[in-house]
């Protein structure tokens, strides 16, 4: 059997006009469209932007937990440096204090604090009273981002809370840093307790 098709005047069957067609006003329902059937990179950033709190801080995908090496996104995190102490007038590496992160192109905070326990966190020098001299220094792989120095005030060993901060705004990519120090006046130079974090801000 074959069927005939016959073509149907729309405007004088349903009584619209076709300067409007139907299908402009029709809405998609809300959840019709998963993030399966969006292909990748197809909302960027200025459509986001025109939609007046459509994100909420609730939309955002939480930071994943610390580790030494951290992807895009990420917190890189070292172990502790426990009580480190050198003698050495030259830079040495700060036991544990090296971490790695991958970045895409945003600076990239570094701090030098605490590492949690109990015990004190310090950096500083051991020497005569305004002769002990510490110093220390966080690199990007072998380029110094941060160079600080501390001076005993007082015989024997003073150290100050460990509290550096650093910002390094690099191109996108992965990068090491890591932590050294050394005496430069004085007996000895320690880091107690400490560890090193670098994320994108």
């Amino acid at each position: 059997m074959n069927w005939i098709i016959k073509k149907i005047a729309l405007p004088i069957v349903l009584g619209i006009s076709l300067a409007a067609p139907v299908w402009a006003s029709y809405v998609i329902p809300d959840g019709s469209v998963s993030t399966a059937k969006l292909a990748n990179g197809s909302v960027t950033t200025s459509k986001l932007g025109t939609i007046t709190g459509a994100i909420t801080q609730a939309d955002l995908a939480t930071r994943p937990s610390p580790t030494p090496t951290a992807a895009a996104g990420g917190i890189a995190q070292s172990s502790s440096s426990g009580s480190f102490t050198t003698v050495s007038a030259t830079f040495v590496a700060v036991t544990n204090l090296s971490v790695t992160l991958t970045t895409t192109g945003r600076p990239v905070n570094l701090l030098i604090t605490s590492d949690g326990t109990t015990s004190d966190s310090a950096f500083g020098s051991t020497g005569a009273a305004g002769v002990g001299q510490a110093r220390i220094q966080i690199l990007r792989g072998s380029t110094e981002v941060y160079l600080g120095k501390q001076t005993s005030q007082s015989t024997g060993f003073l150290g100050s809370p460990t509290a550096i901060v650093a910002l390094d705004p690099v191109a996108a990519g992965t990068y090491t840093y890591s932590v050294q120090i050394a005496v430069t006046a004085g007996t000895s130079a320690s880091l107690l307790n400490s560890i090193l974090i670098a994320y994108e801000i």
